[in-house]
């Protein structure tokens, strides 16, 4: 999947592989590593927090601001 996260017009993307055993209505959780729990919904990640662009990164930081996330199937 590619992962698509936006706040206040500030965005960034990262590619990851689906935990079939994902299965929580109140978190999401997205991983480098391939460790996965019912609250993973991505491994594998191609970047983490801390690879984030950081003008995105202050946003969130903002207890106001609403963040978007667009997740798309990739084409193999």
């Amino acid at each position: 999947i590619e992962v698509t996260i936006k706040a206040n017009k500030i965005e960034d993307s990262f590619t990851a592989a689906i935990n079939q055993n994902f299965n929580d209505k109140d978190e999401i959780v997205f991983r480098r590593s391939d460790f996965n729990s019912e609250r993973t919904l991505g491994i594998h990640c191609s970047k983490a927090c801390v690879d984030l662009k950081k003008e995105l990164i202050q946003e969130l930081k903002d207890p106001e601001t609403i963040l978007e996330i667009e997740i798309q199937c990739k084409n193999n």
